[in-house]
């Protein structure tokens, strides 16, 4: 299941590698990587057993030294900014009046910043932009709080939101054709340097 989970996530495919499903058996799984190498290398000639041994240790070089590169990193002591909604929200805050909306573009990046949701600055989603797929977002699904039903009523009250996503390397644009940009905030990935999250201000003038 591994090796298939590696060749899975290689190029041109997505990666589905992800650690978090993969560290119960993170230790056997070196275990047995160990014992093939230690009982193979008797069946090897010579010079193929040195060859193994130098790419073992060209790979453990080539670990150290990205781990020496990017820190004593962990996800959850040490979230990057492509995970941690909490800067965005707080760069949104800085350069925002009160009362000005928060809008995730997805319920997944809605679920990372509600919790840092306040009066002043309260966390939405929209419920015609989400597909309801997953079991997941059944409690998106069956409770109306934090949810615009109505857009044209929600900015109508609210003419001045935050719109807030991840843009992925593509251009960001507003949700709706007749939304006026005013400004935009953005936290960087801290491992590659690009941008994580862009919120954009905009203005929205009611249709009468």
């Amino acid at each position: 299941p591994v090796v298939m989970l590696f060749a899975l996530s290689l190029p041109p495919f997505r990666p589905v590698f992800v650690d978090r499903y993969l560290m119960p058996s993170i230790f056997f799984t070196y275990l047995f990587i160990g014992v093939t190498l230690a009982h193979g290398s008797r069946f090897l000639r010579k010079k193929t057993h040195y060859l193994v041994v130098a790419l073992v240790v060209i790979a453990m070089v080539f670990g150290i030294s990205n781990v020496w590169h990017y820190g004593n990193f962990a996800k959850t002591a040490n979230p990057p900014a492509s995970a941690n909604a909490k800067q965005i929200y707080e760069a949104v805050v800085d350069k925002s009046g009160d009362n000005q909306p928060f809008i995730a573009d997805s319920p997944w990046l809605f679920y990372e910043a509600v919790s840092y949701s306040t009066d002043k600055h309260p966390v939405y989603f929209i419920d015609a932009n989400t597909q309801y797929l997953y079991g997941s977002l059944d409690m998106l699904k069956h409770n109306d709080q934090h949810k615009i039903k109505d857009i044209t009523k929600f900015t109508a009250d609210n003419p001045i939101v935050w719109y807030v996503g991840l843009p992925r390397g593509a251009e960001y644009n507003a949700p709706y054709t007749d939304w006026k940009e005013l400004q935009r905030a953005y936290v960087n990935d801290s491992i590659n340097g690009k941008p994580a999250y862009v919120a954009i201000q905009y203005q929205i003038t009611s249709k009468k």
